[in-house]
């Protein structure tokens, strides 16, 4: 989504032809619906109607409630041969810096904390919840063994948290709206993601005045 100098770059050749993918799913192959929704998706996986349904974690609990016959695996690879990837998301344990004179007691208490949550038994709860573990050894437990998702794990190294740099508000906004453009067919791809990362950077250049 970035370049080194974390400016906007999701209108290189690589990302051109991997949104010109997904657009002529709509314009061209007419396999997708270009007016659907993420709900309107869903209820047609839940329904049997789709056989494929590309999504996150959070809805497992869902498909299990449902009863549903249904397993997870990693995102196929579309289009190029370098490496697998698929985009994904992070939780954090995070301690900010405190003022002067903070009480040594709460930040003592709170690393506790922190050191506690981070323990493999906390950890497989928290899988439990649909996430992965952080951890080898919780995801050879047998308990997360049985977890739809387990199978996952050892494709982590091929997941890209979309986050990492100061400004993923300047740039996903403009990045969605230049998506949408070229999927109903308003712009080329080109023009979209090329008008998107102008956007995008005008808004990151602000951002940098206020940055600290």
């Amino acid at each position: 989504m970035v370049d080194k100098n974390q400016n906007a770059a999701f209108n290189t050749p690589q990302a051109v032809s991997a949104v010109q993918f997904l657009v002529d799913l709509v314009q061209k192959h007419r396999v997708a619906r270009p007016n659907s929704t993420e709900e309107a998706e869903l209820a047609a996986f839940s329904q049997g109607k789709v056989c494929m349904f590309p999504s996150g974690q959070w809805y497992l609990d869902r498909f299990e409630k449902q009863k549903m016959n249904f397993g997870v695996t990693f995102m196929p690879r579309i289009g190029g041969t370098v490496r697998d990837a698929a985009w994904g998301g992070s939780s954090h344990l995070t301690l900010p810096k405190q003022r002067a004179g903070y009480d040594a007691n709460k930040r003592r208490a709170a690393l506790a904390f922190m050191s506690w949550m981070a323990q493999p038994a906390q950890n497989l709860t928290w899988t439990s919840t649909g996430s992965l573990p952080t951890q080898a050894a919780v995801a050879r437990n047998t308990q997360f063994a049985k977890a739809p998702i387990s199978g996952i794990f050892d494709r982590l190294n091929s997941v890209y948290a979309t986050s990492g740099y100061p400004w993923v508000g300047q740039v996903m906004a403009p990045f969605d709206q230049a998506w949408e453009a070229a999927y109903l067919g308003k712009k080329s791809v080109s023009q979209a993601l090329n008008d998107g990362v102008r956007e995008s950077n005008k808004q990151i250049e602000q951002a940098r005045k206020n940055f600290r």
